[in-house]
């Protein structure tokens, strides 16, 4: 029985994320034991932001098609896992954590293959239906992965079966066609990240944001609330819960069955209000409180349903800041200026939480936190209060 293109590439998607989700729940026990320190993890995180934002441009440089940049994809990811089974020190895997970042995203590039080898009413459904298997893919991968270091103990035994399932994507993606090399390729601008970033540098100083200074600190506030707390999630369940590592992977599932049915909920809920920029105000005040909820929560089966009500709000106001629900792009300067200080943000704020920790300690670095969620608590009030007023404003001149 012959198997199509797109069946033959859904099946590479499962396999490779699994291989992948395997690997995700043991990190913070693989970090633990190798004494990492918490600047090391949050320097590790930067560096993953800064490979999966110039990804796209260093794929775009791969000649010969989508097929070809899957295929060298799949190839690297298996060096790296079989590099991780030998030498499994802490410098080696933050080394390896980077560059696999770097080629990851085989998910997106199948999107485009399929964009230029299927038909265009397909395209839709068949990368929902990608989209679809990457998220049961993280939920399978995540329970097999703690399940299998919870009887090995040895991170060796997750990389010999991710470098497994690397090699035998590699082999199912010989079986399919290959796409037109010779359509038009999107250029790259990797080697001109550099001018761009000193650009929009400058930029900062020049622009004025006084008019929608609230709705931009809202933003800015929320994402460095969430490189704060997020990124210390699973060490949060670890101490005050002394999660297992099956609970752990459970944990990870949960999450990504959650993030999946809020990507089909949340359009729907979104449609229903004529007034977005209020919608997402208010979801990121209920945000806050159940950021703080969760953190606080007196068991580990509190703060998972308070991690899942979390999930779903951050889930929607993730979309509607993608949708610029803000306005921001109406302004191109307050555009470019807001994506520069979420790129700071995203760089700085683990480091920063890194360093707190380690030198000043655990209980400060929630006290920074707090302080934080306090003031962008104050953020979202004041902005639902000025918003309140020009639409008043609006109501009485019309």
């Amino acid at each position: 029985m012959a198997y199509t293109n797109v069946e033959l590439l859904l099946i590479v998607n499962f396999l490779h994320v699994i291989s992948y989700a395997i690997i995700v729940p043991i990190l913070p026990y693989y970090f633990r034991t190798r004494d990492a320190t918490y600047s090391m993890i949050g320097i590790l995180c930067a560096c993953v932001f800064i490979g999966r934002s110039v990804n796209k441009e260093l794929l775009a440089l791969l000649p010969n098609g989508k097929k070809y940049t899957i295929a060298t994809c799949l190839y690297l990811t298996f060096v790296y896992y079989f590099i991780m089974v030998f030498y499994d020190d802490l410098v080696t895997s933050f080394i390896v954590k980077f560059l696999f970042a770097l080629t990851i995203d085989i998910v997106y590039t199948s999107k485009e293959f399929v964009t230029r080898s299927e038909p265009e009413d397909h395209h839709y459904h068949i990368c929902n239906l990608i989209e679809l298997t990457k998220y049961c893919a993280l939920i399978v991968g995540a329970v097999l992965g703690s399940y299998i270091y919870s009887h090995s103990s040895n991170s060796s035994t997750n990389f010999i079966i991710s470098s497994s399932l690397a090699l035998v994507c590699i082999l199912i993606l010989q079986r399919v066609d290959s796409d037109d090399s010779a359509m038009e390729k999107r250029p790259s601008e990797l080697f001109s990240l550099s001018e761009l970033c000193k650009r929009r540098l400058r930029q900062l100083k020049r622009v004025e944001i006084v008019d929608k200074w609230y709705l931009f600190m809202s933003k800015s506030i929320y994402i460095f609330l969430c490189n704060i707390y997020f990124a210390r999630i699973c060490y949060i369940l670890i101490d005050q819960y002394n999660v297992s590592y099956m609970q752990l992977g459970y944990t990870a599932a949960i999450e990504n069955m959650v993030i999946c049915a809020c990507s089909i909920i949340v359009p729907f809920v979104t449609e229903r209000y004529d007034d977005k920029r209020e919608l997402l105000l208010h979801s990121m005040f209920v945000s806050g409180i159940l950021l703080a909820g969760f953190y606080s929560a007196p068991s580990y089966g509190c703060s998972i349903v308070a991690f899942m009500c979390l999930t779903f709000f951050c889930t929607m106001i993730n979309g509607m800041l993608h949708d610029d629900v803000l306005n921001f792009r109406y302004e191109d300067e307050l555009e470019e200026v807001s994506e520069t200080v979420t790129v700071l943000i995203n760089l700085f704020a683990p480091i920063f939480a890194g360093i707190i920790n380690d030198l000043l300690g655990e209980n400060i670095l929630d006290l920074v936190a707090a302080i934080t969620l306090c003031g962008y608590m104050y953020v979202i009030i004041r902005s639902l209060f000025e918003l309140e007023t020009a639409n008043e404003t609006e109501e009485e001149n019309n």
